[in-house]
């Protein structure tokens, strides 16, 4: 996990209103997934973000900032499960921005609830990239 000087930090590289919308995103992230490893990636594809991970070279979410407006948050939950697309498309719709990646500008337009659904199928998720049975839930 990220110290709290590093996260202020990365978050100092942001605009105002994308540093407040991201250290929201964080903190539903680490309430819902705690057993994620965050860092930040140093790797060629989304570098700077801030990956979660369930294990080395694999990413469950992402957190970014897009231009000076906006943040990136990718949810391979929300990707690998068909059942949370139709559970929450109806609140996420007006964010999608890819097969994996929701865009918020504005931290006050975050539906939470959704967002804490789609967060609480990361076990789910890890268990079917491992290939194992997921857990009850």
């Amino acid at each position: 996990m990220l110290s709290d000087s590093e996260f202020n930090n990365w978050l100092s590289k942001q605009e105002p209103a994308q540093a407040a919308t991201c250290a929201d995103l964080r903190s539903a992230v680490l309430r819902g997934a705690p057993n994620l490893a965050e860092a930040i990636n140093l790797g060629r594809w989304l570098k700077g973000y801030i990956f979660y991970t369930a294990e080395p070279g694999s990413m469950v979410f992402a957190l970014g900032a897009v231009g000076q407006r906006s943040v990136a948050f990718h949810a391979m939950p929300w990707y690998g499960s068909s059942d949370l697309r139709a559970k929450y498309q109806a609140d996420m719709e007006p964010f999608v921005a890819g097969r994996s990646c929701f865009h918020f500008s504005d931290r006050d337009d975050i539906p939470h609830a959704a967002l804490n659904g789609i967060i609480q199928g990361t076990d789910t998720y890890v268990a079917m990239v491992r290939g194992m049975p997921s857990p009850r839930t």
